[in-house]
């Protein structure tokens, strides 16, 4: 975290990340807004999903930020969290060598959900490594933002993370909250936005779509486990157990004991060798 960024975590109503808009948020006012949030966690509707498209696109006069750099950052924060469903904390965690391309050009990003790492204040455990695909269109954002944002940032080459403040530091926790607290402000976004809600936005498009192109149930479930990161059952019921169509795969009776038991909540049954 910067020298600015624990300033304005200390006294949180000072501003953050030269737009001058970005109000800090408290880890206790935080806790707060997550207390408040009613479970079940829904996603986004398809439309509210559009609006907020607009809303953050460098170009609308609704976006909220006045800094052209900032809302370029913030533009692929976004879209990072709604198209790939990852975690906040391995989205902060991503760093510049994460992002490959292979020999076809297909882009991907390797996210470390159990990345190890004591020297950094990006460590966490909830889930495991995966690489996942990139389309064209995000890939050019990340394209856009390295070259056209974060290289002419002074300090920013000093740190190997994708997102940086506007001082070169690494964006922190609570400069990403902020972004997300600037957004429920608007009349067209729900006051409940969160990272959460995002992850769950995005198993309920993967459930549109695998529903629109009739995907077997066991290749569902395999990919989205995978995409998700999810070793257990405890992160896992949250996002499926309330879903239609995990109802249906269940009722099929299409998946191995193992996964069954994820979406039911009971423990998988040992199996005899």
């Amino acid at each position: 975290m910067s020298v600015r960024e624990k300033s304005s975590a200390a006294k949180p109503k000072k501003t953050s990340d030269q737009a001058g808009s970005e109000k800090h948020t408290t880890e206790k006012g935080y806790k707060a807004f997550k207390n408040a949030t009613i479970a079940p966690t829904h996603g986004l509707p398809e439309e509210t999903q559009r609006r907020l498209l607009e809303i953050v696109s460098p170009k609308s006069q609704e976006n909220p930020w006045p800094d052209k750099a900032v809302r370029v950052r913030n533009q692929l924060y976004i879209r990072m969290l709604l198209e790939l469903g990852v975690r906040r904390t391995e989205l902060l965690g991503l760093r510049i060598e994460d992002i490959k391309r292979d020999e076809t050009g297909q882009a991907s990003i390797l996210v470390h959900g159990g990345r190890d790492n004591t020297s950094s204040p990006r460590t966490y455990r909830k889930t495991f490594d995966r690489l996942l695909a990139v389309n064209d269109s995000l890939a050019n954002l990340i394209k856009n933002y390295l070259s056209k944002v974060r290289a002419k940032i002074k300090g920013a080459a000093g740190n190997p993370y994708l997102f940086v403040s506007p001082d070169g530091q690494p964006m922190s926790f609570s400069a990403s909250e902020c972004i997300l607290a600037v957004l429920r402000k608007h009349p067209d976004l729900p006051k409940n936005l969160s990272a959460t809600v995002f992850r769950a936005t995005w198993n309920e498009n993967f459930s549109r779509w695998c529903d629109e192109n009739h995907l077997p149930p066991q290749e569902e479930a395999m990919i989205r486990c995978y995409q998700m990161g999810w070793r257990d059952d405890r992160s896992a019921k949250p996002f499926l157990s309330r879903t239609a169509v995990a109802e249906r795969i269940i009722k099929q009776g299409g998946l191995p004991s193992d996964l069954v038991a994820v979406w039911s909540g009971r423990k998988p049954a040992k199996r005899s060798r």
